[in-house]
């Protein structure tokens, strides 16, 4: 049986069934037997003009029986946090990023953010610094972005591609800048395949691969204590 509360807190629905909660909620009668109902994923791309759908995508199997493996054991293992056969603290945690980790109402005294506490007030006003610094620099690339996209406009409507231009303070011109030439790994595998064995294939491929040096990289939250 199912339970719905509000952001309040207040109980919605509790003590139905998953079928009876949609059609509560949704207005969407859903049949009582689970392999009646048909999954589908649609994506809805949006722009100004218009809206275009793309699907429907059903479930992977692979990725569904993973899915169900996964909400079997959150339903068990909330069983046992109610029935205190296990203890709130033993759950394990996801220690990996997760994108909705910023705005989740939680995450202040999540397990996963637990650490050492520094008292530290210089630290602060760094650690307010850098994220104002890093939001300012985001803008600031996007203003050169759009200043070298007004200047580049203005040298091809004068019609000058080669010379340099004089504005009396300044000169400038643009020049066509030859691309970049990756090696593209998929299409070296398919050249190769045409030669050599897949293994053979593999092995070259991996002995060509370089990894680059490892770094530390800082990740800065601000925090609501008081939330």
């Amino acid at each position: 049986m199912f339970a719905l509360r509000d952001e309040a807190g207040g109980v919605r629905f509790s003590g139905v069934s998953f079928p009876d909660l949609v059609r509560n909620t949704l207005g969407i009668d859903v049949p009582e037997d689970p392999r009646l109902v048909d999954l589908q994923g649609w994506v809805l791309a949006v722009s100004m003009t218009e809206g275009k759908p793309f699907g429907p995508y059903v479930p992977e199997p692979t990725m569904l029986s993973l899915c169900r493996k996964t909400a079997k054991a959150i339903w068990q293992t909330a069983a046992e946090v109610r029935s205190s056969a296990t203890s709130l603290d033993a759950v394990a945690i996801c220690p990996g990023f997760h994108p909705l980790c910023d705005c989740c109402p939680f995450a202040e005294d999540c397990p996963k953010f637990r650490g050492l506490c520094v008292a530290d007030p210089a630290l602060e006003q760094d650690l307010d610094d850098l994220i104002d610094l890093k939001s300012r620099r985001s803008t600031i690339d996007a203003e050169i972005d759009e200043r070298e996209e007004r200047i580049r406009r203005f040298c091809h409507l004068s019609g000058n591609r080669t010379q340099w231009l004089h504005s009396g303070l300044h000169r400038f011109k643009t020049a066509r800048v030859p691309g970049r030439k990756p090696l593209d790994p998929n299409k070296l595998r398919s050249a190769l395949s045409n030669y050599l064995d897949a293994p053979i294939v593999d092995a070259v491929l991996a002995a060509s691969t370089g990894i680059g040096a490892d770094h530390e990289r800082l990740t800065i939250v601000k925090q609501n204590p008081g939330r």
